[in-house]
């Protein structure tokens, strides 16, 4: 049988210290084992809690710029209801395969990019790939805690930097568009309790 891969949310929680001692004994031993990918995830965590100076805690502190554009997005949203109050989360970058050291060898084209963001507990995953024409498809995934179960997406809308607004599709926790051109957006996720935003998503295979 394959061996199944850790969760982000299990790898961050074993890095701080969350776990049980038989859940904590559990993902120690499956790193130990040699799963390459899992020990990637593992070291991308701890460099970014490092880098974010969360290391202990439960939250990310965006730069300022990025909070201030996450607030001018939610603020504009025609879904915000003052009567309604609703929790506001700003997503950081914790890990991105495009940014890690190429394999000794390893020669071509990107094809497929991998990003995990988080916002405070809520982590959104996002696939890429590449598609005809170099644009490219993006997938993506919203995982809550497990004390705030959410009930899926009321809307996700994708802008860019250069004023596109490509079509999202999205279903339940899912979210999917395609013919992406190349460049920087800013992904808005509205739920019946929270908005999350994620700004800069980086689309295509270079920095």
């Amino acid at each position: 049988m394959p061996q199944k891969h850790l969760k982000p949310q299990q790898v961050l929680d074993y890095l701080e210290g969350k776990h049980s001692p038989l859940a904590h004994a559990s993902v120690q031993a499956h790193l130990a084992q040699g799963c390459e990918s899992c020990n990637e995830l593992s070291r991308w965590w701890q460099a970014a809690l490092q880098d974010l100076a969360v290391v202990g805690t439960s939250t990310v502190s965006a730069p300022s710029n990025v909070i201030a554009r996450a607030v001018d997005i939610f603020t504009t949203s025609s879904r915000v209801q003052a009567s309604s109050p609703r929790s506001l989360f700003t997503a950081a970058l914790v890990f991105d395969s495009l940014r890690r050291p190429a394999l000794a060898g390893v020669r071509g084209v990107t094809t497929s990019i991998q990003q995990v963001y988080r916002a405070e507990d809520h982590f959104i995953e996002l696939g890429m790939e590449r598609q005809a024409a170099g644009n490219w498809a993006l997938i993506g995934v919203m995982i809550p805690p497990d004390n705030e179960p959410l009930h899926g997406i009321n809307r996700v809308a994708l802008v860019g930097h250069n004023g596109a607004s490509p079509v999202v599709d999205w279903s339940n926790m899912e979210f999917y568009a395609t013919g992406l051109t190349p460049g920087d957006y800013d992904l808005h996720l509205d739920f019946d309790s929270c908005t999350v935003n994620v700004p800069d998503v980086h689309v295509g295979d270079t920095l």
